[in-house]
């Protein structure tokens, strides 16, 4: 009887739920919800509300759901407004006509949101870009037929600019094509016939080719030809005519679009020149100038090159291209200044450029400028992602993973470019270079004399070369490598001279060493070239240390801590202050490192400020300093460091990992700062140092072996330091 009871209550409320309506209501209320909801996903992204505004949507609805349900069970909706249900006579209720409305609602509410449903889910997905095979293509020099030298060089600069506004599209530097048709047969300018043969060795797909003349009294004829190198077959030819000297650039510009459209770019209507939509009337004096200034800039003729951008720039002020180059001769130059404040010019001019200029532009600018190699690398990849077919930005963003320390994507990228550009002898150096900084130093051996053979005057390339020897301890054959590089050109005998230099310290020969720097200072004096000046003079005054001159060694300090605000010069002064016992001096270098918004350059502040720690006894505080410095950038030098501190506050087991480690990873000690700049002298202790770990933990034999690899490299010494007279005393103990 107790059972019948209850389903007749169940059945009676589920009566009384359909008399006022709740199950209606219910639906109606699921219906409109998910139809909010629906609606919201998209209509709220359009207006860029955050993320949690839909969740929050979402949660209102839930809760809103009970409420809906309680108050159509409390209320009845009469024709004069609402009343609580118990107020209305059942005789007089209207929820009967109230349900059939509900009816009409919930079906109509439910046809829009099935309407709603099948447009969001079944109309066409969107398309992305159209993905294309990509296409190598190499301008020839255009066949100036007007005798006019306004014109040299300058029509393919535009070919250039508008051809690779198709994102499938990668151009081959001309500089290069023409030093490889100098060797394949002796060429003095790119014309059709050297830009084929080139394109044929290093399998470019497309060469372009053309002519100017004159047309008329004012007017000229520009006519180019794309065609296959192999077959010569022509893919397209394209002509415009120009009234005046002045309509030329735009007359090439919409030749660069013709070109385009044939190639199947799917976006050549949206092109722009890279100028704005036409060129103006300085642009022609301009562009000559700028082309001029590249070609001094390729040279390694930076300061002859600035020369020509100023002058571009004065025909052209918001001449983008010109500015930049400017600024990065500049910098090569190490005039900073005149560097940053060529920068601020050119940022607000970045939307006059095209999109691909313009992220290249600001890869350039994060990797030289500000030094946010994690921004660079995080541009590079989204220039490689617009335009697939941009080998220059893999190789830029190659470059970039190397200054964050990520060596093993550095190099895997390398590879990869050099398996696509074989005969690349700039993409196989930096690959050569990847491979030394990684400690591989006989495969970049390997790589750097291929390069060498398909380009002689790449002078980095004996670097690796060079370090591979000197890791062996083949001391005549790394300074053979460093006096064939000399021979390369005054940049190349810079850069061998504190080679040579580097190799003397680590063994001692500090006399040798000096005259050695002091040669090299001249031949950076006579170029200008402030930024080597400033890291052989901080050597110089290693030298004047390890001689004892300690008055001179504090003259060319004190020139150097003003001299400007980078570690490649300021840590070898400070570490230098501190053997001194000027630690006050030390001390606000570390403070200015410190200031720098760079990770790395903030890691070698604290560094200096750990090696201070660490001469006051300071252990625990110096520590700290160096695990500070390892959580902004894991460097070669905080590892040295830690591993000295940890062997004075008696950790030897730590200070043998730390010792350890910084042997498996020499290959960045070569170049410290990776600059490509040797610095293998920082390693001359490492042997010393891992046997004093050794022998405190009682590993003897291994402790000897150090010892005696120490003292070998110092054998030619000017004199004994302390720690040749410690490594001896140490030795006869054991």
């Amino acid at each position: 009887m107790s059972s019948a009871n209850n389903k007749q209550t169940v059945m009676s409320f589920i009566k009384e739920l359909k008399r006022r309506n709740v199950i209606r209501v219910a639906i109606a209320y699921a219906i409109v919800g998910w139809l909010l909801v629906e609606v919201a996903s998209v209509v709220l992204p359009t207006l860029l509300l955050p993320d949690w505004t839909l969740r929050i949507l979402v949660l209102f609805v839930i809760l809103g759901f009970p409420l809906a349900l309680v108050f159509a069970w409390a209320y009845e909706l009469t024709p004069e407004g609402l009343k609580k249900e118990k107020e209305v006579d059942r005789s007089k209720s209207v929820t009967h006509q109230t349900g059939r409305k509900l009816d009409f609602i919930i079906i109509g509410t439910l046809a829009v949101a099935l309407s709603l449903s099948l447009y969001l889910n079944f109309q066409p997905a969107p398309t992305g870009p159209v993905s294309r095979k990509p296409v190598s293509i190499l301008i020839a020099d255009i066949d100036n037929q007007t005798k006019d030298p306004i014109f040299d060089g300058v029509l393919e600069q535009v070919l250039n600019i508008g051809i690779e506004e198709d994102r499938f599209v990668s151009s081959y530097d001309r500089a290069d094509a023409l030093t490889i048709a100098d060797k394949i047969k002796p060429y003095t300018e790119l014309n059709e016939e050297a830009a084929r043969l080139v394109a044929i060795r290093e399998d470019v797909n497309v060469i372009l080719a053309g002519s100017i003349e004159r047309e008329g009294k004012t007017g000229y004829s520009i006519r180019v030809v794309a065609l296959d190198p192999v077959t010569r077959n022509v893919i397209v030819e394209a002509k415009q005519e120009a009234n005046s000297k002045l309509e030329v650039l735009n007359a090439t510009a919409l030749i660069a679009a013709e070109i385009r459209r044939a190639l199947g770019d799917p976006e050549v209507n949206t092109a722009k020149s890279g100028f704005g939509e036409t060129f103006t009337a300085a642009s022609l004096e301009a562009m000559r100038n700028y082309v001029i200034a590249q070609s001094l800039s390729v040279d390694g003729k930076d300061e002859k090159a600035i020369e020509f951008y100023k002058r571009a720039v004065d025909e052209d002020p918001q001449f983008v291209r010109a500015l930049t180059g400017w600024a990065l001769s500049a910098h090569e130059l190490g005039w900073k200044d005149e560097a940053d404040q060529l920068w601020f010019r050119i940022l607000p001019e970045l939307d006059r450029i095209t999109e691909r200029e313009k992220y290249r532009t600001l890869g350039i600018y994060y990797a030289t400028v500000t030094r946010n190699y994690e921004k660079a690398v995080e541009t590079y990849a989204t220039l490689i992602d617009l335009y697939p077919a941009d080998n220059v930005a893999r190789n830029n963003l190659a470059v970039s993973y190397f200054y964050t320390l990520d060596f093993e994507n550095a190099r895997r990228i390398g590879q990869q470019i050099v398996e696509n550009y074989p005969t690349d002898t700039l993409y196989r150096t930096n690959y050569a270079l990847y491979a030394m900084y990684s400690g591989d130093f006989e495969v970049g051996a390997y790589e750097a004399k291929i390069a060498l053979q398909q380009d002689r005057e790449r002078h980095k390339a004996y670097l690796p070369i060079a370090m591979a020897r000197f890791v062996q301890l083949d001391f005549d054959a790394a300074r053979d490598a460093y006096r064939r590089m000399a021979d390369i050109g005054s940049r190349a005998e810079s850069l061998a001279k504190i080679g040579e230099a580097d190799m003397m310290m680590f063994q001692g020969r500090y006399a040798e060493a000096e005259a050695t720097l002091l040669d090299g200072i001249s031949i950076d004096e006579a170029e200008n070239n402030r930024r080597a000046l400033l890291i052989k003079r901080a050597a110089l005054a290693d030298t004047y240390i390890a001689q004892k001159k300690r008055d001179a060694a504090l003259d060319v300090l004190k020139t150097l801590a003003a001299a400007g605000s980078s570690e490649v010069h300021l840590v070898p002064v400070a570490a230098s202050y501190i053997q001194l016992g000027q630690i006050d001096e030390a001390a606000a270098i570390a403070a200015q490192l410190s200031q720098m918004l760079q990770p790395q350059s903030r890691a070698y502040g604290l560094i200096i400020e750990g090696m201070i720690a660490d001469q006051r006894e300071e252990f625990p505080v110096a520590l700290d300093h160096f695990r500070n410095g390892l959580s902004l950038a894991d460097l070669w030098y905080v590892r040295l460091n830690m591993g000295i501190t940890y062997f004075h506050a008696g950790r030897y087991v730590e200070a043998l990992s730390e010792f350890e480690a910084c042997e498996k990873r020499r290959g960045e000690a070569v170049a410290m700062f990776l600059d490509d700049v040797p610095s293998v002298r920082y390693l001359a202790p490492l042997p010393y140092w891992l046997g004093r770990a050794n022998q405190e933990l009682g590993i003897t034999d291994v402790a000897a072996e150090n010892y005696r690899l120490f003292l070998s490299n110092q054998s030619n010494r000017d004199f004994d330091d302390e720690y040749v007279i410690d490594a001896r005393q140490q030795l006869t103990t054991l």
